[in-house]
């Protein structure tokens, strides 16, 4: 699978928390398209999503991540 790096796809540049990481990969199911998105923090998935393009499926994953920061 490929496995976008946020710079590559030309998406503005977020100060990701240490621990936090966000994955964007091209769908494996090439029928239905779009791409797969997964929020992990250390090195377990908290969530994850489908979308239609790179840019749909970063700004998803940015948002899931900004309420998880910021939960008491």
């Amino acid at each position: 699978m490929n496995i976008f790096n946020l710079k590559e796809v030309n998406l503005e540049e977020t100060a990701i928390p240490a621990g936090y990481e966000i994955n964007i990969e091209q769908n494996p199911d090439h029928w239905r398209g779009g791409y797969v998105w997964s929020v992990s923090i250390e090195d377990e998935e908290v969530a994850s999503g489908l979308e239609f393009s790179r840019r749909s499926a970063y700004q998803e994953a940015e948002q899931v991540l900004q309420t998880l920061m910021h939960r008491p």
